[in-house]
């Protein structure tokens, strides 16, 4: 994450892994069976979906760093929306694109039971 100390802007691109030890798989196919089994009656299309997402995390930002200086003009989300209105959004889209870095990082979640 020292590319976001050095540049001024960063867009942050993370990945995200979930990954279980075997007890913890084994707990999780468990759990989901039993669910299955006690709702069998009531879920005739077996619907069930499962989700992985870690709260609070998305996954395209964009980082500043006021260190650096003060936050371009062309990265406000109000002067993209308004330039979008006047057909002429690409401006700014293009001013971020060349006036800023991409980073990617991964995060990972280990899940222990």
């Amino acid at each position: 994450m020292e590319h976001i100390d050095v540049f001024l802007l960063c867009r942050l691109y993370t990945h995200k892994e979930v990954n279980y030890s075997s007890k913890a798989w084994t707990s999780f196919l468990t759990q989901q069976q039993i669910f299955l089994n006690l709702h069998k009656n009531r879920d005739t299309n077996y619907t069930l979906t499962d989700s992985e997402d870690i709260p609070f995390q998305a996954s395209h930002n964009l980082v500043h760093n006021p260190k650096k200086g003060p936050k371009p003009w062309y990265s406000s989300g109000c002067v993209m929306a308004g330039m979008d209105l006047l057909i002429i959004g690409w401006i700014p889209r293009y001013l971020l694109d060349t006036n800023s870095t991409r980073v990617e990082f991964t995060i990972e979640k280990y899940i222990i039971d």
